[in-house]
């Protein structure tokens, strides 16, 4: 005997997923390539010896980006600081795209005759960049180390007190295309864990078409040397998931019993 049993069941489901954040990676390295031009960076040294000068190498030990300077006074221009750098990427207005990356200080702590400085700019192609309105965001070495970020020739628009026991801090900026215009966040935080910290922000028509990793330097007799770890270039845009809809409709349960037969 076969029976059938109409359930008669209509059963719509349907959602719509709110858009979610995805990181896009336009560069992402711990520098552990082998050599500077495996990586994907460029060093921008427009003067290697004397007074006003600075050099950029891969140390292949430590896998990182090592920086010399002597006499580079970014303060008030670029005055030949050694950049290490790559390009920046293109992105469309209203976009988010930000920069990361780790910074180990080598000069003496809390030795402010040194007054050395060291993190991330964005800046132009101009060889001197010498008063291109660029800035940079990083970490400097007076009476122990300092959390600030200031524009060429505008002085510091921001700091923070250090920790002088810490000797590897990490830096993060958040651009937001404007258009002409764009809005730059600072953050910092002094351990690989911790969350960041927001330090200011600024808005800026600079050209920013290089994202540069710098070391400057005031003293004449010491030449200052940072390492950096790592740089993590990204956009952060709004990815909807498509809206979906499923139906499951008027289906038939059958149910089979099994006849015995008789002996």
């Amino acid at each position: 005997m076969k029976k059938c049993f109409p359930l008669g069941l209509l059963l719509v489901v349907a959602f719509y997923a709110a858009p979610i954040s995805a990181d896009i990676i336009h560069f992402d390295s711990t520098f552990d390539e082998g050599s500077l031009a495996a990586t994907g960076m460029t060093a921008d040294t427009p003067n290697t010896s004397g007074t006003n000068s600075g050099t950029v190498s891969y140390n292949a030990a430590n896998e990182s980006i090592d920086l010399t300077a002597n006499s580079a006074d970014m303060w008030n221009a670029r005055d030949n600081a050694p950049i290490a750098y790559v390009a920046s990427p293109t992105v469309a207005v209203g976009d988010t795209w930000y920069v990361e990356t780790s910074i180990t200080h080598f000069n003496s702590t809390g030795n402010n005759s040194t007054w050395d400085q060291a993190g991330m700019t964005f800046y132009n192609s101009n060889p001197a960049g010498n008063g291109d309105g660029s800035f940079w965001l990083g970490t400097s070495d007076w009476n122990g180390y300092a959390h600030s970020f200031a524009t060429f020739g505008g002085g510091s628009n921001g700091g923070v007190g250090a920790d002088t026991n810490i000797d590897t801090f990490y830096y993060r900026t958040e651009i937001l295309e404007n258009g002409a215009t764009d809005t730059y966040t600072f953050l910092y935080k002094e351990s690989a864990g911790a969350v960041w910290t927001q330090l200011g922000s600024l808005m800026s028509s600079v050209n920013n078409s290089r994202v540069g990793l710098f070391l400057k330097s005031h003293n004449n007799n010491t030449t200052a040397s940072t390492s950096f770890n790592s740089l993590k270039i990204a956009t952060i845009s709004q990815v909807p998931e498509p809206s979906s809809t499923f139906a499951l409709a008027g289906f038939c349960g059958v149910a089979f019993i099994r006849r015995r037969r008789r002996s």
